[in-house]
Parts: structure tokens; sequence; C-alpha cells
């Protein structure tokens, strides 16, 4: 669960074993042998429930600890090497797809966008932070407030970092722009330029 997103079909036989656990201590049990509802029994001894854990947002958290440690400089043997494996080394920014990529780093990239969503994150030195996609500047994410600008990004996955160049920003854009990319484009120029990593 610390690496791997459970399928629903794992966590209904899971969850279908702890019922029956706890409502018969048998291997199974029927829905007229349950005192009360599952999502219930998951609520906190606070709130009325058992306190037993949701497998689904257990897992959920999991899989943002996983990122979190992984969108910090590598410190750890295994940081560093999902680094080389997924990352610059291999000519493509953290969070592009690639043909070879295994079935779980393929999972792990499509919880990358819920991680995202859900956290803000300190610049830093911006080595770890998408320009696009994390939350960093402004009430939103750049892709949520200039998504035509983002269509012409040829590295929509790059780290603020890789933007910078000198005093200057590089976007990587692609040579025509419509205009609402171009209004765009000169917005974001403008909310970058006080910007110092």
């Amino acid at each position: 669960m610390c690496s791997s997103l459970l399928v629903k079909g794992t966590v209904d036989v899971l969850d279908a074993r702890r019922r029956a656990f706890i409502w018969t201590g048998e291997q199974s049990c029927n829905g007229a042998q349950c005192k009360a509802a599952w999502e219930i029994v998951c609520w906190d001894k606070q709130h009325g429930g058992l306190g037993v854990k949701n497998l689904l947002l257990q897992n959920y958290g999991l899989l943002c600890k996983f990122w979190n440690k992984l969108l910090q400089p590598p410190t750890t043997s295994w940081q560093r090497w999902f680094h080389r494996t997924y990352g610059q080394p291999t000519g493509r920014d953290l969070g592009d797809t690639h043909h070879l990529d295994t079935p779980t780093w393929q999972m792990l990239v499509k919880m990358l966008s819920h991680f995202r969503a859900s956290t803000w994150v300190h610049l830093g030195n911006g080595a770890y932070t998408s320009l696009w996609f994390n939350h960093w500047i402004g009430p939103l994410p750049l892709s949520e407030m200039f998504p035509a600008l983002l269509s012409f990004c040829r590295r929509p996955n790059a780290t603020v970092y890789d933007f910078k160049i000198g005093n200057s920003w590089n976007l990587h854009l692609d040579d025509h722009l419509s205009s609402a990319a171009t209004t765009e484009r000169d917005l974001v120029l403008l909310a970058l330029q006080p910007i110092v990593l």
C-alpha cells in the first residue's frame, strides 16, 4: 500500500473478510449479519464508528507520503534510483510517460496529479517543483490559470529550475502561439519576474 495503488476488487475482498471477522468471526457473512454499514464502521470512534481503517483512504495517504519523499532532494538510494530511472538523466522530466514504463510507475504517475492538487509547495531552488502543476504561485497551479499557454509548452512536466535561465525565463514554448496563449504568456512572465530561486 506504500508503493502500489490497490485495485477496487482487492479492497472489496479485503473488506469482505474484515466485515466477516468483525460481525461473525467466520470466513464470510451476509448483509443481515452486519450490525452497521461499513462506512460507519470505518468512522473514528469519536464520531460513533469502530475506528477500522478505510483501506482506500489509507492507500491514498501512503502513496501521497511516497510522492512527498520522492519530490524532495534525494538522500536515499531508492530516491536516487527513481530520479535516475524516471527523471532528467533519461532525457525526460519526472511525470513524463514512456512506453517502457512499468505498470507500477504508470499508476504512480496517475497519482501524482492527485498529490499535487492537495499540496502546496515551498519553492526553494525549484529543482523539485513543477512549474505548471504544483501549487506554488498564485491561487491555483499555473496549468489551471493558463491552459491555453500550457497547450503550447514542449516540456509541461519540467521543474521551475528548468525554466529559469539566468535572470530570464524560457517557457519551452512552440514557435507559433495563438492570441490567447500570447496573452497568457505575457501574464505568466509578469508573474514569474520577481521569483528568485
